[in-house]
């Protein structure tokens, strides 16, 4: 196909844009014909990843004259594609534990091409409903769920399908579908975990990550992900099963597209080689060292949608570091947050710019560090702390080594150094907007902070992906384009390793021309601008590589060298270099104080709708047509999920007895759907000698399944106490009052579960017992144990239904049981009608009335009578929604909280005061979940600005009405904005 064709198209379209190349074969070569950049969509109304792809034709066509696609849209050359289509792979992942499972899961969806948009552990202290709700708003692509060694515990990892399963995401493209699910855990799960999902999920089982504590087993698992986004999720996108009937070759994943394309460079050159790609939402970062190939995406780390958790993750100060001194934290702060608001913004004045690469750096900084712990310390899986190994030359210390393999014992043994890594590849928005290769030189060193001899490069139009799909044709066409055409060579930064101190000589540098010699000191860089040809004398326990200890390393080029002397790792010395290697900039720039554009967005009037979920499916209250209004509980979820307990008979009894499937059949003593108690016989065994031996369960709850191997599913019977209950431990153990508190086996405001242990005593300390003064209530409590093996020793009381320990009364000897936990109430919030039901979690209001969308909210939601701020707050708004003209600050939330607002209204205020206030960032733009008293809209984002007029005066027109507020805003992944809403149908209660 290669030699009988003269051009060929390339696309990676995207969610947003598309990219087409058109390469022509001249001479036996790939030559860049043309290429175009397009905006293109998967969101409403434009539902068509096709659309960008023919806008790219057709200004091909245009620039170049030729006619690439016919009147039927049928292209008539070799047409190649890769697709991020939908914003990539967007996964959820399950694991039993963060540093194992969890971890090695992660590892397996990165490197299936996976952005990983939340993972769930069962230690990661995240309560379920708030897991269960996170679980419903993100709608992934994909689920992937990991948990325990084959042979080992499941009970964590049932529990977490409990809570997916409870959950019922919806699909983000297919809504009636199923989304598919992989589980690559512990063998022994996979029924229960088929009994649970199966009927919800689209279902996967491959092998085990993990299959046992010292082993991985990634391949299966990425193979199975690769093969069902390609073949399913994929093709949900819209107009995808168009595009790929259109390609010569399968459309590739463009991280693919990008492993396979560097692979090939990295074994053509014998290089060890790290590309990063940040973009406005993510950076990907790909590497290849020594044959090893690995990927992370950082998935909350970019320049636009995630900046302000650049901010978050690394903090204020360590962004100022690389700022000019005169600028100042609160206008910083506002412009990243507003950047965030207005991710495509383009930064206008050098103020601006110089944020945007201080941020830049720091964001590298942290997807770096990401990629390091996640792949190059792989072979230390199943240690609580990270291991470290020293390497040790003639000089003593020189470099941290890591490891680099996974899976086979050979690779296990494989190790690196940074210092090995030849290359680093910058591509993305900030590299390609760079007009000067010293800000690039910057980004990727201060991004990275390369040790040794690194080459500097970019791609500037992330052509790398369009190669790797092309390489599937002709590899050594494509590698050569590859290195022609995509790669542009910046320089090389030598950075020298060992214990540098500042001030300190590290090294001489004698211009071989001149013969002019230059002593560099420790925290010293110099930036050679064009090159030179050089020899550089190390002094003595400095180093470049564990290889090169000569101490003398000789250059010659013509690109820019930058020298850097300020040492790494333990002894790295952080001056930041960007004012002394950017001295063209005029460092006496603009501090950032843009007025970004005006919400264009603010009103919707007419009729609206309105999604009412609840966490997981509860009671709802209303039906298809009732007529609600604002404080109308449509639903409501009255408890936690009930919890999954597992009994394993096999533990019971003792793992030295090897029981068999026909003795677990002979000796149950329940079965499915039986309720059981603590401390019920559930199992027997008959001993020749010693005769019927009874084990008694620890669990108390319905029994939900009974595997022939011995192992029983007990769900939490949910028989709360919701009115106090008085347990009288003094009588039910027969013992004083004031003597109960040393027989409790519960403490105050703890939970317990129905039929869980409450207290408990042995028979021969009591001074009751020695006159036969038994517990009545106890011997009630024999006719359980008949004929089992209690402890006759022993008198013990349980809990006759579940809830929380409200009191311990030593005067009376008693405890109170109450469940007192408010229910969690899905209100109306609006009037209108209920349009649909659905899940038994789930209403759909239709109302009529007025939107109004703001930039940012915090805080859940609330209703109240609209009341305009005049001359400050005071009592009179409680319960209120205020309504400033103004910004407003920290002092104005403060009154708001002591007052008692619902919510207030206002254009914009200083992000460090509201974090102040908060005591937090915002980090990646979800919000809406903020422990607040009252919501918080603002209409314009942060800084000192003014309502709209328009604004203003709608409000000013419906004060004294009631309003509701919608403070969650999500930024990407499904934008979703903050809401106040007046319904038409009003009618106060």
């Amino acid at each position: 196909m290669f030699d009988s064709n003269k051009y060929f198209l390339i696309t990676d379209v995207g969610s947003t844009t598309t990219k087409a190349l058109l390469l022509e074969n001249y001479e036996g070569k790939l030559k860049y014909k043309c290429e175009a950049n397009v905006a293109t969509t998967v969101e409403k109304p434009f539902e068509d990843v096709k659309i960008g792809l023919y806008r790219a034709i057709e200004q091909i066509s245009n620039s170049t004259g030729l006619e690439i696609m016919d009147d039927d849209k049928k292209i008539s050359i070799p047409y190649f594609s890769t697709s991020s289509a939908g914003g990539g792979l967007q996964m959820l992942v399950f694991g039993l534990t963060k540093t194992e499972t969890g971890r090695v899961a992660q590892m397996a969806a990165y490197g299936a091409g996976g952005v990983i948009l939340d993972t769930f552990t069962a230690d990661d202290k995240v309560s379920n409903l708030e897991k269960m709700t996170r679980i419903r708003e993100l709608k992934p692509d994909m689920i992937l769920m990991a948990g325990g060694i084959d042979g080992g515990g499941i009970w964590g990892t049932l529990g977490l399908a409990e809570i997916l399963s409870l959950s019922d995401p919806a699909p983000k493209y297919k809504v009636s579908g199923k989304i598919p699910l992989i589980f690559c855990g512990n063998v022994e799960s996979r029924g229960f975990i088929s009994e649970m999902l199966a009927d919800r999920f689209e279902l996967e089982n491959v092998p085990n990550v993990r299959p046992t504590i010292t082993d991985l087993n990634l391949y299966p698992a990425q193979e199975k992900v690769h093969e069902i986004f390609m073949n399913n999720v994929m093709e949900q996108a819209p107009g995808y099963q168009e595009l790929k009937n259109s390609t010569a070759v399968d459309i590739l994943p463009t991280p693919l597209g990008v492993e396979k394309i560097l692979s090939l460079y990295a074994r053509k050159k014998q290089k060890n080689v790290v590309m990063l790609d940040m973009g406005g939402a993510t950076t990907d970062i790909f590497s290849c060292i020594k044959g090893k190939y690995n990927r992370t995406v950082s998935a909350n780390i970019g320049l636009s949608y995630s900046i302000a958790n650049i901010l978050k993750e690394a903090g204020v100060a360590a962004i100022m570091a690389h700022l000019p001194s005169d600028f100042t934290e609160a206008n910083v702060r506002n412009y990243i947050c507003n950047k965030m608001l207005n991710p495509t913004y383009l930064p206008d004045l050098k103020g601006e710019r110089l944020v945007e690469v201080a941020c830049a750096i720091e964001g590298i900084k942290l997807a770096w560090h990401h990629h390091r712990d996640m792949h190059f310390n792989i072979a230390n899986v199943g240690f609580l702390d990270r291991r470290k190994e020293e390497a040790f030359s003639v000089f003593g210390k020189v470099e941290e080594v890591f490891s680099l393999g996974e899976e086979t014992e050979l690779e296990k043994k494989r190790h690196f150094q940074l210092s090995e890594i030849d290359m680093i590849i910058g591509a993305g928005g900030v590299f390609s907007s760079s007009k000067s290769i010293e800000e690039l030189f910057v980004l990727l060193v201060e991004g990275i902070l390369p040790s040794g001899v690194t080459k500097l490069a970019v791609d500037r139009n992330f052509k790398s992906p369009h190669m790797g799909v092309f390489s599937q044709l002709a590899e050594e066409k494509a590698i050569d384009a590859f290195m022609e055409s995509s790669l542009e060579e910046l320089g090389f930064v030598i950075a020298p390793i060992g214990s540098v101190k500042k001030g300190k000589t590290v090294l001489s540098i004698t211009d071989m021309v001149t013969g002019e010699r230059t002593d560099l000191k420790g925290g010293e860089v110099l930036y050679l601008e064009n090159g030179g040809r050089y020899e550089i004398l190390l002094k003595r326990n400095f180093v470049l590589s564990n290889v090169n200890i000569s101490g003398i390393y000789e250059i010659d080029t013509v690109s820019p060298i930058l020298v850097d002397c300020r040492g790494r790792g333990k002894a790295f010395i952080d001056c930041p270099i960007i004012s002394k290697v950017l001295d063209r900039v005029d460092f006496n720039v603009e501090n950032p104080v843009t007025v970004f554009p005006k919400n264009e967005n603010y009103f919707s009037t007419g009729e609206f709708e309105l999604v009412r979920e609840l966490p997981y499916q509860g009671k709802i209250m209303v039906q298809e047509g009732d007529r609600v209004v604002y404080d109308d509980v449509l639903g409501e979820n009255d408890s936690e999920p009930p919890k999954i307990y597992l009994l394993d008979l096999k533990r019971l009894i003792g793992y030295d007895y090897k029981l068999t499937k026909e003795e677990v059949k002979r000796g149950l003593l329940v079965g499915i759907g039986d309720l059981i108690e603590k401390e019920q016989p559930v199992f027997k065994l008959d001993f020749k000698i010693a005769g019927e031996k009874f084990y008694l369960s620890s669990i108390a709850g319905v029994v939900e399944k009974i595997e022939a191997s011995g192992l029983l599913i007990i769900r939490e019977v949910q028989d709360y106490s919701t009115e106090p209950l008085i347990v009288d431990i003094s009588e039910e153990l027969g013992v004083s009052s004031d003597s109960i508190i040393k027989y409790l086996k519960c403490r105050k405001n703890g939970f317990v579960a129905k039929g869980q242990l409450l207290a408990a005593r042995t028979k021969k300390t009591s001074v009751f017992s020695l006159f036969g003064n038994e517990d009545l209530k106890s011997k009630e409590n024999e006719k359980l144990f008949s004929g089992g093996n209690r402890n006759d020793d022993q008198l013990k009381v349980f809990a006759p239904k579940a809830g929380f320990i409200r009191n311990i009364d030593p005067k009376q000897g008693n405890i109170t049981i109450h469940y007192d936990a408010k229910p969690v109430e899905m209100k109306s919030l609006v009037s209108g009608v209920v349009a649909r039901v659905s899940r038994s979690s789930e209403v759909v209001l239709k109302g009529a009335g007025t939107v109004i969308y703001g930039k940012i909210g915090f805080g859940r939601e609330a209703t109240g009578i609209v009341k305009i701020i005049k001359n400050g707050l005071n009592e009179s708004f409680k319960d209120c929604i205020a309504v400033s003209i103004e910004s407003i600050n920290k002092e104005i939330l403060l009154k708001a909280a002591e007052i008692g607002v619902k919510g207030i209204i206002a254009p914009a205020m200083n992000n460090g005061e509201l974090v102040s206030f908060m005591g937090e960032e915002i980090g990646a733009g979800i919000t809406g979940d903020e422990n607040l008293d009252f919501v918080v809209v603002l209409t314009e984002g942060f800084g000192e600005l003014m309502l709209d007029e328009k604004v203003f005066a709608f409000f000013k027109s419906v004060e004294g009405k009631t309003a509701a507020m919608l403070g969650r805003t999500r930024i990407r992944a499904g934008v979703e904005r903050p809401k106040v809403i007046i319904s038409d149908l009003h009618r106060e209660k």
